[in-house]
Parts: C-alpha cells; sequence; structure tokens
C-alpha cells in the first residue's frame, strides 16, 4: 500500500507540474496572441491613415506662380501682377499674398522682430484648374531696406511672398497652406506716365519668378502664424548650413 500511494503521489506531482507548464504555455501564447492583436490593431491604423493622407494629396490644391510682371504707373501705386495656376483638383479657398517688397535685392538674416511683413486677400476662392492672373499693389509706406526696418518711398529692388490658403481639407480642421514661396527681382524702369496718342495701356515688365530661396523672415513667419503643415526639416537644416 505505502508503494502505491507514493506512486499515486509522484504521479500527482507529474501531473500538476505538467498542468503548470501548460498553463505556463497558455498564458504565453495568450500574452503572444494579444501582442498580436495589437500589432494588428495599429498596422490597420497606420495604414487607414496613410490611405487618407494619399486621399487628400491626390485632391487637395496646389498653388504655383509660373509667370510674374510688374506694373510702374505713374497715376497708381506699383502693381505686382502673378500667373497663379492651382494645378490639384479641388478649390484654394481664401488665396491671400503676404509679402515684403525691399530696397535691394539681397535682405540681412536673421529677421528682426517684429516682422515687418504686410498681406493682401487676392480672392475667396481658386478653383480647381484655374490658371489665370492676380494681382496686388505695394504702398510706398510698405517698403523696407535690406534689414527690415521700414523704408517708406524709396523704390523697392525685390518683393518676396508666400501665397497663404486653405484647402478643402484644412477648412474644418482650421489649418492653413503656406508652401507657395516667390522671389521677384524688380527691374528698374520709369514710371509711365498715361496713355501716348495710341492709347497703349500701362505696360507691363516681366520679372523673373524665383523659387528656389530661403529667406529667414518667411521662415520665422510660418513658425508663428502657421497652423498647417510644419517647416519641412531640409529647409531648416538648408538654411543653417548656408549661415
Amino acid at each position: 500500500m505505502v508503494v502505491v500511494g507514493t506512486v499515486i503521489g509522484v504521479l500527482t506531482l507529474i501531473a500538476a507540474g505538467a498542468a503548470a507548464v501548460y498553463a505556463g504555455q497558455a498564458a504565453k501564447h495568450t500574452k503572444t496572441g494579444a501582442d498580436h492583436a495589437e500589432r494588428s490593431a495599429k498596422a490597420a491604423e497606420d495604414a487607414i491613415t496613410v490611405s487618407r493622407e494619399i486621399g487628400e494629396a491626390q485632391a487637395r490644391a496646389y498653388i504655383s506662380v509660373t509667370k510674374a510682371w510688374f506694373e510702374n504707373n505713374a497715376k497708381a501705386l506699383p502693381k505686382i501682377i502673378l500667373q497663379v495656376r492651382n494645378s490639384g483638383q479641388s478649390p484654394a479657398y481664401d488665396l491671400k499674398v503676404v509679402y515684403r517688397a525691399c530696397t535691394e535685392p539681397i535682405s540681412v538674416e536673421p529677421a528682426p522682430k517684429p516682422l515687418n511683413v504686410n498681406s493682401y486677400q487676392l480672392t475667396e476662392l481658386w478653383p480647381a484648374g484655374a490658371d489665370d492672373i492676380l494681382a496686388f499693389a505695394i504702398h510706398p509706406d510698405e517698403v523696407v531696406d535690406q534689414t527690415g526696418k521700414g523704408a517708406p518711398g524709396k523704390p523697392f529692388a525685390m518683393v518676396e511672398l508666400i501665397l497663404e490658403y486653405m484647402t478643402a481639407f484644412d477648412r474644418p480642421r482650421g489649418g492653413v497652406d503656406m508652401d507657395t514661396a516667390v522671389r521677384l527681382l524688380i527691374p528698374k524702369v520709369p514710371k509711365w506716365a498715361g496713355a501716348d496718342l495710341t492709347g497703349t495701356k500701362s505696360p507691363r515688365h516681366p520679372v523673373p519668378v524665383m523659387t528656389n530661396f530661403i529667406a529667414d523672415w518667411i521662415l520665422e513667419y510660418r513658425r508663428m502664424f502657421s497652423k498647417g503643415r510644419v517647416i519641412k526639416k531640409s529647409e531648416v537644416e538648408k538654411r543653417n548650413d548656408e549661415a
């Protein structure tokens, strides 16, 4: 009987040990399954986010300036004329130009604070596929020197600007896009005094459109006021490399 009891005891211990091992393995598999489920849920969430971003990128408005002219009329304020294109698939809303007219074709960095910039509402809506002219005038009091300090009444040699607008996706989120930056080097041309005997209109002088540049005041403006996309890291790195 003692032997039988001993055998039963040993078998009981073995069974208990096996049960413990099984329970441990089951718990391990349960945790592994939970981890897999969590990772799968995160992957699905990321996929939805990426799909939404791709969809927005394909459907949103994209604003660019393809041509520019300068009009210097003695009977009116100097005018900047822009050929503005929306190459996106949806309208741009509240299209505004934020600009700085400078007496020199260069700017001293960093930009002084507070920023001395101006803005003008170009249009409330710029449809998808639109490729037409928009214009704004520059008041003499808006001119600054190369340090960014006011130089009212002086002729300006450069206009730097960004086009600020909202896409169809920005509107419900309250975001703003500021991704279109342009630099215009203004030609020295005499003021046009009026129509001659042929009745010609004020001449428009072509201005080269520069888009590949970094201006500290634009970066600072974006930091201070943008509610849309963050400045690209490459822009900051490029500015630091050039410093």
